[in-house]
């Protein structure tokens, strides 16, 4: 794709971002076999999934010594 040059970078970027993401799938397969199952934006499950997997990452302790 190319654009003309008297457009503005960022405007480029901005418009090639929502061309790659026009579907508006969730960016998992887990969020998206849950948003067809609940009916929910992917933007909120991408969000829901993300805070559980903080969640589960900060109770998180390894075994062992660290490398």
């Amino acid at each position: 794709m190319t654009w003309p040059k008297s457009e503005p970078r960022s405007r480029r970027s901005v418009s090639a971002y929502w061309e790659r993401n026009a579907e508006g799938s969730p960016q998992t397969e887990i969020g998206s076999s849950i948003t067809k199952e609940m009916d929910v934006p992917a933007s909120l499950m991408d969000r829901m999934i993300r805070q559980v997997g903080e969640g589960e990452l900060k109770e998180f302790k390894p075994r062992g010594k660290p490398q």
